[in-house]
């Protein structure tokens, strides 16, 4: 019996060795795509740049590096045969992470390209996706990534100030669901370079596949709480209080919003209530923290600020002609004779609009 068993476990050991051999020699006859980054090319072709890694042999060893090669074409799809002809081997989009596109590609219209990779059914539709503050090609080729896969890492940096920080989350298949619907408009963050790094500058604004301006980090943070319940973020507020400036900074910041809809009047309103719970772990106040009242304080000044700028940039948006945080559709809910652009042109330029901060502080941590 003891004997079947051994022979049992060393049949599969083989079978997950044979398995892993298997997978590396595919691996080894095909390059892996994990970035593309989408340019623009004279007056209407495109620049697309892939990024792969390689392994070379030194010894007994393979070391990982870095492969980047671009062609210019029309379309996505001619775009690919080019890249294959300049290639080792054959190209392959099933790992692909990361999309990239530069600035002046988006300005023109980006649904086509998108939406070329989208129907690609090797590729994941929740891949990530960011707004290049100049040229895609230049983040992929260049050596910015502190020593890490330029896909690892640039997915990694995207998804974490996603998570955790105050860029609002958005994925290939959220992009071009606020592309294709009638009632609200899709936005990305915003990748740049300074000094010789990569990081986030903000987060774009799209009309329809177009992009149109940046909103910088403070108010991309106002735009992920009207749109995204967060957790575990962090954020640092500036704040006047009885002639006093100070910073305080709060993190593990919980947030969720409501929002209703009001017809009843000539113009309707739109509300939000923006409900946020955090915990103090910085501040540069002359008070302590422990006095009475102060903590309370600091809350309604952070509630005004955030009540104050979500409102202001609700109305920009109107005016702008833009929905990224979706008030047609919170409209469209309400009624059964839905026109587009009837609301676009007519009703969304009448919107009121009303928002309200709670905010709470749950601790002011160990600076007490």
């Amino acid at each position: 019996m003891k004997t079947l068993v051994r022979c049992k476990i060393l049949l599969l050991v083989c079978l997950v060795l044979l398995t892993g051999c298997l997978q590396t020699r595919i691996i080894d006859e095909i390059a892996v795509i994990r970035t593309v980054g989408f340019d623009v090319d004279g007056e209407q072709g495109l620049n697309m740049t892939v990024s792969f890694p390689t392994f070379l042999e030194q010894g007994e060893q393979n070391v990982q590096e870095r492969d980047v090669i671009n062609a210019n074409a029309e379309t996505v799809k001619g775009a690919r045969i080019l890249l294959n002809e300049k290639s080792q081997k054959p190209l392959e989009f099933g790992q692909l992470n990361t999309l990239l596109i530069g600035e002046e590609l988006a300005k023109r219209g980006v649904e086509d390209f998108i939406d070329s990779l989208y129907r690609d059914v090797s590729v994941g539709n929740r891949i990530t996706l960011a707004l290049v503050d100049g040229k895609a090609s230049e983040i992929i080729s260049g050596d910015l990534s502190g020593g890490e896969q330029t896909g690892v890492y640039l997915s990694d940096l995207i998804q974490q100030n996603m998570e955790m920080n105050t860029v609002p989350t958005t994925n290939m298949h959220e992009f071009l669901f606020s592309l294709y619907n009638d009632a609200r408009d899709p936005f990305l963050p915003v990748l740049t370079i300074e000094d010789e790094r990569i990081g986030i500058k903000g987060t774009a604004l799209f009309k329809d596949d177009k992009y149109l301006r940046i909103l910088n980090i403070d108010d991309s943070f106002i735009l992920k709480l009207m749109t995204t319940p967060t957790k575990q973020t962090s954020k640092q507020f500036h704040l006047d209080m009885e002639e006093e400036e100070s910073i305080v900074v709060l993190e593990k910041i919980f947030s969720k919003r409501k929002r209703s809809l009001d017809r009843s009047g000539s113009n309707p309103v739109y509300k939000i209530e923006i409900d946020i719970k955090g915990e103090i772990i910085d501040y540069t106040g002359k008070k302590n923290l422990e006095e009475e009242n102060l903590v309370g304080e600091i809350e309604k000044v952070i509630e005004e600020k955030i009540a104050k700028r979500s409102k202001t940039l609700l109305e920009e948006f109107r005016d702008e002609g833009m929905d990224p945080v979706a008030v047609g559709e919170k409209y469209r809910s309400t009624t059964r004779d839905w026109q587009p652009q009837v609301w676009l042109d007519t009703i969304y330029q009448t919107v009121e609009f009303e928002v309200i901060a709670n905010v709470e502080i749950l601790s002011s941590g160990a600076i007490e």
